[in-house]
């Protein structure tokens, strides 16, 4: 799995380090089907790293975003 920083960087390849709303869009696109996410990407979208990408990975990136959590 990614470390924390790899985990910024690649769950949409943009390298520039900053997870945003656009990390978590993508992990809901991913889960509806609109988007597949493959390699590094879909690693890094295993936010809670429980071997499954699901909808508690969209909602703890949301809380990181909300700041209402410090950690990924």
């Amino acid at each position: 799995l990614c470390d924390r920083r790899q985990r910024q960087m690649c769950i949409r390849d943009s390298g520039d380090g900053d997870v945003t709303v656009a990390d978590a869009i993508m992990i809901a696109r991913h889960l509806i089907h609109l988007e597949t996410l493959t390699g590094t990407s879909l690693k890094a979208a295993d936010v809670d790293r429980d071997g499954y990408i699901t909808s508690a990975d969209c909602v703890r990136l949301a809380r990181y975003l909300s700041e209402l959590v410090e950690t990924l």
